[in-house]
């Protein structure tokens, strides 16, 4: 149709002169028709224009235009904020699991190799002692080195490096300028724990409570422990096959759990693993806890131990050999 209607208006315009004869060429029906619905099509649109009714439908078409716009624009910009809002609130989340449970993260230095601790122990570089922890101010340790001289000064659970209490420990002496009060009498020799030679076998068994979960997506649980000279445990607690239940009011258990530490790389807080629990707080179980904890020997005594209790006794003897 296009290629038709050009040619029909070259022919429109077009006149055929020859010597005797001047005459335009008819348009065919269906061209003509044509061209008049598309003149009258421009004639109608020539007149809307100047309609004061079809100009307030095209105003008022192009206010709901620009009004659907400004509504599709503000759900837009609500849609990005809840995206902001919820990738913020996923970070937040990341962040406060990272700090719950502080394996990963890098907070203790790495101890020096076995070699190292050899070398440095008989070129009197470094120390081996007992380390003690003041149970009046627990930040502080002290290492008790054959020297006879006086303690060296752990200031802080970091410099501690995850050594407990009784344990046997290499330590490095800082220079005299960091000691506390150098160029006194009262000096005291400040320094750091690098290598645990012997762990103390108190505290194989941590007895305490179980804090509820912090976060509902993490499948740890902290264990509290009584003796306020270990430090808590991390613990798996999603397998565990019996319920926990917690104090009214409160993130602390009912029970009383004991555990073992597992694990303890460069991170806070170690990770430990379940191994029992006792009923609720106030029954003999709670006793027989303490007594784990003190590490106190379940194994019946030996036969022979006999031997070296007293023969039995009667009352009526004993009182017979009395003089008052």
């Amino acid at each position: 149709m296009d290629q038709l209607e050009e040619f029909a208006r070259k022919l429109n315009n077009f006149e055929f002169n020859g010597p005797y004869l001047k005459t335009n060429v008819p348009l065919p029906a269906s061209v003509r028709r044509f061209l008049e619905q598309l003149k009258q099509q421009e004639q109608h649109e020539l007149e809307s224009k100047n309609d004061p009714n079809e100009v307030m439908e095209n105003v008022q078409e192009k206010c709901a235009s620009s009004s659907n716009s400004q509504e599709n624009g503000e759900l837009l910009k609500k849609k990005n904020c809840n995206k902001k809002s919820q990738k913020k609130k996923e970070q937040t989340i990341n962040n406060n699991k990272s700090k719950m449970l502080n394996i990963s993260d890098s907070y203790y230095t790495k101890y020096i190799s076995f070699n190292d601790v050899e070398k440095s122990l008989a070129n009197n570089e470094l120390f081996e002692g007992i380390l003690h922890i003041n149970e009046k101010f627990m930040s502080d340790a002290y290492v008790t080195l054959p020297d006879n001289l006086k303690d060296v000064l752990i200031s802080s659970i970091k410099l501690r490096n995850r050594a407990l209490d009784g344990d046997k420990v290499v330590v490095e002496i800082f220079k005299k300028s960091k000691w506390l009060n150098p160029n006194t009498k009262d000096c005291q020799r400040t320094g750091k724990v690098v290598y645990i030679t012997k762990k103390n076998e108190k505290n194989t068994v941590f007895v305490g409570h179980i804090t509820n979960k912090t976060c509902g997506f993490s499948k740890y649980s902290t264990l509290v422990p009584r003796d306020k000279l270990l430090p808590k445990l991390h613990l798996d607690t999603s397998n565990w096959p019996l319920q926990i239940n917690y104090i009214k009011n409160s993130k602390k258990s009912q029970q009383i759990f004991y555990a073992v530490l597992k694990d303890w790389n460069t991170g806070k807080i170690p990770t430990g693993e379940l191994i029992g629990v006792s009923s609720t707080l106030g029954k003999l179980n709670d006793e027989i806890n303490i007594l784990s904890e003190h590490k106190t020997q379940e194994e019946p005594y030996p036969e022979n131990i006999n031997k070296y209790v007293p023969s039995r006794f009667s009352v009526e003897e004993d009182l017979k050999q009395k003089k008052d």
